[in-house]
């Protein structure tokens, strides 16, 4: 279920150059990492329409916390994703993990 939100300035071409690369990268990250299924992963690359306030890449990721994502997996998996937007779109990046429990969610499809 982890839903991966990536808002970015399209007016930088480093990122909007690497944005496939890094989106199948980090599918396959989170995978590896968190344990899912490649097709309960949903990632959206979101072009702002004005440049934004702040880092020109905003990564928020959301998926239901569970007893094997502790602390220390989800910090090596957030510096993991940093360290990956930093190779394929040449940026530094805002990046939230948010963990959901599973009352929080109601979802089809």
């Amino acid at each position: 279920m982890p839903t991966v939100s990536v808002h970015f300035d399209p007016g930088v071409a480093s990122v909007s150059d690497g944005m496939a690369d890094f989106a199948a990268a980090l599918a396959d990250l989170i995978e590896r990492r968190l344990a899912v299924a490649r097709d309960k992963i949903q990632i959206m690359p979101v072009a702002l329409a004005q440049t934004p306030v702040g880092r020109a890449v905003a990564i928020e990721l959301k998926a239901r916390d569970t007893d094997a994502r502790d602390d220390k997996l989800l910090q090596d998996f957030v510096a993991a994703v940093d360290a990956l937007s930093r190779e394929k779109l040449g940026v530094i990046c805002r990046i939230r993990y948010l963990r959901t429990t599973e009352t929080a969610i109601v979802a089809a499809n």
